[in-house]
């Protein structure tokens, strides 16, 4: 297995290919509203993870300023604020 990570930016072909979400994240408010737009606003930060040709993986991330305590909004906090000010996380 020779895995290796690459951008949406590098291979924008893979997007819907491959779907992981669990049932409840389809009726987020929050991530409907908001993750579609990950694509088109943080490119560099959706991630695909190949086996070769293969995809097997991939990661939706947004950077955040982020303090290291949990936020009780969780995902909804991160897509509405926490793009607000120098990231420290994703």
């Amino acid at each position: 297995m020779k895995l290796r990570m690459v951008t949406h930016v590098e291979h924008p072909e893979l997007r819907g290919k491959l779907s992981l979400w669990p049932e409840f994240m389809h009726h987020d408010e929050a991530v409907s509203e908001f993750w579609p737009q990950l694509y088109e606003v943080y490119p560099d930060f959706q991630l695909w993870l190949l086996d070769g040709r293969r995809l097997v993986g991939y990661g939706c991330t947004l950077p955040v300023a982020w303090d290291g305590e949990p936020h009780p909004e969780g995902i909804r906090w991160a897509v509405r604020n926490g793009s607000s000010g120098r990231p420290t996380t994703l």
